[in-house]
């Protein structure tokens, strides 16, 4: 909250007023999933900021937040993807993979998937998830955002009993972030991947239904 700001309690995302365009919220149907005022942590300014499906025209600025050299840092993309490749690897994946963008104040800010595994019978019950948030809008909430709702429309709509994640060992605060949503570490890949010129460890990380 910044102090000094109009209203008492800016809203939260949790609690942010959600506006439901069609009979359910299922992430390829094109609902809106909700849009509301935001104030940014560290000044007085205000966002107007949505969470919503991914469409065609995002792949540009989809394409820029992965070019980053932190996103690059932090996931398993290459430097430089281009709008075609995003197009391309989105095409693959088919009806297997659910988007969503976070929005601000008209401009893409971050960018979650969530991959379900419709084509192997014996792993219906899951899915993989991750997520990346602009460099400059970091600790906003925007990735916390994004993933509840992915993590929503898991439990309610898709029937999904756990989702799985990787994340880098060196990556303290993002494992803080998936430990205050229900994951918990299941194990660690050791040499999972090359990151600034050498291999590093992964976290692997979960959250089922049952757990605890």
């Amino acid at each position: 909250m910044v102090a000094g700001s109009s209203p008492a309690t800016p809203a939260t995302f949790q609690t942010a007023r959600r506006e439901i365009c069609g009979p359910f919220c299922f992430l390829r149907s094109c609902p809106l999933v909700y849009t509301e005022p935001w104030f940014h942590l560290n000044s007085q300014l205000m966002f107007s900021i949505s969470i919503r499906p991914m469409v065609a025209a995002d792949l540009a600025p989809v394409a820029e937040i992965y070019r980053q050299r932190s996103c690059v840092e932090n996931s398993l993309h290459t430097p430089f993807v281009s709008e075609e490749e995003w197009r391309a690897r989105l095409q693959q994946m088919g009806s297997d993979l659910q988007c969503l963008v976070a929005v601000a104040n008209d401009r893409v800010v971050g960018h979650a998937c969530l991959i379900t595994f419709g084509s192997e019978p014996r792993r219906r019950h899951a899915a993989s998830l991750g997520v990346v948030v602009h460099s400059e809008f970091r600790r906003q909430g925007f990735a916390r955002a994004l993933l509840t709702e992915l993590i929503d429309t898991c439990d309610s709509w898709l029937g999904i009993t756990r989702i799985e994640l990787e994340v880098f060992a060196s990556n303290p605060g993002a494992i803080a972030l998936y430990r205050s949503l229900g994951f918990v570490e299941e194990g660690r890949m050791r040499g999972f991947a090359y990151r600034n010129g050498r291999l590093e460890d992964a976290v692997l990380m979960a959250r089922y239904e049952g757990m605890g």
